[in-house]
């Protein structure tokens, strides 16, 4: 029994083997050059691709689809990122955004881009025509720290952890229970900007209890119980955070530790930690 190019395809992608699938569309293409949704398919299979020459092969097939649809134009910016073309992929979701500036999806990665290059008022903009989700009410919070205004941070998470309480079943969903630890990560750590090293260490303890993989909120945990002097505590939980963390992870709170030892409060734990 033969396959036809396209079905060749089909079954490469879901084997993940890419460079197959590329050469059984181009066959296709090469046959059927019309054929825009073979051609939209050859893109996103380019685009997962990890090198520069895929990727401008991918833009150049969603260039040239006869009828471009919304997400043929999302999927566009996201290979423009990758090519490090910013202004590229900000122009064309400025359009999109224009044209439907009620579509979150097209929001979203408008205000993730316009965020990474540091244009806070159009991001602001963007955000200000949005509802007041809890998903949009934590992206608040991410431009206020992005501007190093913690408190107004604090304020939009409390918000958004409000609005998450009343979307989902927080004692059941471990989805929703997922995001409300790492608001509250985020939350603890404008707290500990802030200085405020109590509730920094209420949400930091609950934030472990929700993201049991996440050695972060542990590691700084223990960093504020040597600050009010529990330095037995502060060990016993940066080793703990240690022992699940990544390698990653790990050189990240080596890092921090190396940071902090310079203040008095907290060098007698980060000499026992970075001793082992």
């Amino acid at each position: 029994m033969s396959y036809t190019p396209l079905q060749l395809a089909e079954a490469f992608i879901q084997a993940g083997e890419l460079n197959d699938a590329v050469d059984a569309l181009t066959q296709h293409l090469d046959a059927n050059p019309d054929d825009d949704a073979a051609r939209r398919l050859r893109a996103q299979v380019l685009a997962r691709m990890p090198d520069a020459t895929h990727l401008r092969l991918a833009d150049s097939d969603l260039s040239k689809l006869s009828n471009p649809t919304t997400d043929d134009a999302i999927w566009r910016s996201i290979v423009l990122q990758r090519l490090g073309d910013n202004d590229g992929a900000a122009a064309l979701l400025a359009d999109l955004h224009a044209n439907d500036p009620e579509n979150e999806r097209i929001a979203e990665r408008y205000f993730d881009t316009l965020l990474g290059q540091g244009r806070y008022a159009e991001a602001q903009t963007v955000r200000d025509k949005m509802p007041d989700s809890w998903d949009w009410l934590q992206r608040s919070a991410i431009l206020a720290e992005f501007q190093e205004q913690q408190e107004q941070a604090v304020h939009y998470l409390t918000q958004a952890l409000a609005d998450l309480e009343t979307q989902f079943d927080l004692a059941s969903d471990a989805f929703a229970q997922s995001i409300k630890g790492s608001f509250l990560n985020q939350r603890a750590h404008d707290y500990l900007e802030l200085q405020l090293f109590r509730e920094a260490e209420a949400d930091f303890a609950a934030a472990e209890v929700l993201l049991p993989d996440d050695p972060s909120p542990t590691f700084w945990h223990g960093i504020i119980a040597a600050e009010r002097g529990d330095i037995e505590q502060g060990l016993a939980l940066c080793r703990a955070a240690f022992a699940n963390a990544s390698d990653g992870w790990r050189a990240q709170m080596v890092a921090s530790l190396r940071v902090i030892r310079d203040d008095e409060r907290y060098r007698a734990l980060a000499d026992a930690i970075l001793a082992e």
